[in-house]
């Protein structure tokens, strides 16, 4: 396979969201690649199996355990279109069977993950641009990428994240972008953070020089909590550069402030901040940064509010055409204040996470894989239970492609 077809696999994966939108986390932020600019995969399906040990199956020290397991799985993956019309689709399913029951799921040794995610581009005119993004998964490992997930291991959840988009170019130099996207997260437990998000956002973009685009942003957003008690509105005002460094690497910021209307809590403003750089350095190598800081969902029902800084870096590197590395880096610090029980303190804490990953060609279908990861949760906060965690997982296997 050739590294460029590998390299729009990768970025599939990475969901290929056109536009921003705070729902999607780090996914949302810049732009991960060109749809016109990509070659078309035909319809591939690929089958995995992998044997795997976990260091910490119930992600938390006081109950740690280990486990080795088995996972096996079976995706799909499909790009094409024509010259004004491009789509990409990418599916997934997977089982993993614990040979240890994982306690804080009530003594359960088995999980199911499916994935679906994808995209659609068309230029209805020289001027006018549609376009629509998705993904949608039912898994049970959180995701720090997405930005939505408890940074631990509960139960499993279902995550929604919807991205429509509709580009005018007026003028040569000035064009505008309106986009509508929802997001939601509900658990399979009763859950205090199952919510729905919908974001309104319109873009203003004036091509100051070949390379640099300025650009002013409003978002309006809409906070659904399934308890009612965390419901809020947020007012977005943003300015930021859209700036190409070189042919291969482009980089975008946005900076502003977010007003934020608690429906039991009172307002408060506060600074907001995203940033992405993404490089395509050779055929073989390519890289993407995304960092956000600004107010965050609490995830912990014991808090009303919750500021973090969050990071994260992906890479894929070909070391020759038979052998393909990746790696992935993820830093999260939050501070979550104003408790809503007496007695209860503030409180931050910090996750950082690595992921390793090498394939080897064996065959003209047939890959060798094996990874490592690493987690890491340094907590503070008064949440009645310990929350900090170690977490080492390493898994080989072999996977078929058709």
């Amino acid at each position: 396979m050739k590294f460029k077809r590998v390299a729009s696999a990768f970025a599939l994966t990475l969901g290929l969201i056109s536009g921003t939108a705070q729902g999607q986390g780090l996914l949302s932020i810049g732009r991960n690649a060109d749809d016109f600019e990509q070659e078309d995969i035909p319809l591939t399906w690929t089958v995995s199996g992998y044997l795997g040990w976990d260091s910490n199956i119930n992600s938390i020290d006081i109950a740690e355990e280990e486990s080795l397991y088995l996972q096996a799985g079976i995706g799909t993956q499909w790009s094409g279109g024509s010259r004004t019309t491009r789509y990409t689709l990418g599916a997934s399913a997977s089982v993993l069977y614990y040979f240890d029951d994982v306690t804080v799921n009530d003594d359960e040794n088995v999980f199911y993950s499916a994935r679906l995610q994808g995209s659609v581009i068309h230029r209805a005119s020289r001027r006018l641009t549609l376009s629509d993004s998705f993904y949608i998964t039912y898994e049970y490992e959180p995701n720090q990428q997405i930005g939505a997930t408890v940074s631990r291991r509960t139960d499993q959840y279902f995550y929604l994240y919807n991205n429509a988009a509709l580009s005018y170019a007026w003028t040569r130099r000035f064009s505008t972008v309106a986009n509508w996207a929802v997001s939601g997260i509900i658990y399979d437990g009763d859950d205090i953070e199952d919510r729905w998000t919908n974001i309104l956002g319109l873009q203003a973009r004036y091509l100051w020089t070949r390379a640099t685009t300025l650009v002013g942003e409003y978002r309006f957003a809409i906070t659904d909590y399934e308890n009612g008690v965390a419901d809020y509105t947020s007012h977005y005002v943003l300015a930021g550069v859209d700036h190409q460094f070189s042919r291969v690497t482009t980089g975008s910021i946005r900076a502003g402030v977010e007003f934020r209307d608690y429906d039991t809590y009172g307002s408060e403003s506060f600074p907001y901040v995203e940033a992405s750089l993404v490089q395509q350095l050779n055929e073989g190598f390519a890289l993407r940064w995304a960092a956000r800081y600004g107010l965050e969902d609490s995830e912990l029902g014991a808090y009303q509010r919750r500021e973090s800084f969050r990071m994260g870096v992906t890479a894929q590197y070909e070391f020759s055409p038979r052998m393909v590395g990746t790696a992935g880096l993820t830093y999260v610090h939050s501070e979550l204040e104003d408790a809503r029980f007496v007695g209860v303190d503030d409180g931050d804490e910090d996750f950082f996470g690595i992921n390793l990953g090498l394939s080897y060609l064996l065959y003209s279908n047939v890959r060798m894989e094996g990874g490592y990861s690493f987690g890491t949760l340094d907590s503070n906060v008064d949440g009645g239970i310990d929350r900090d965690f170690d977490r080492h997982r390493l898994w080989l296997g072999v996977s078929a492609t058709f």
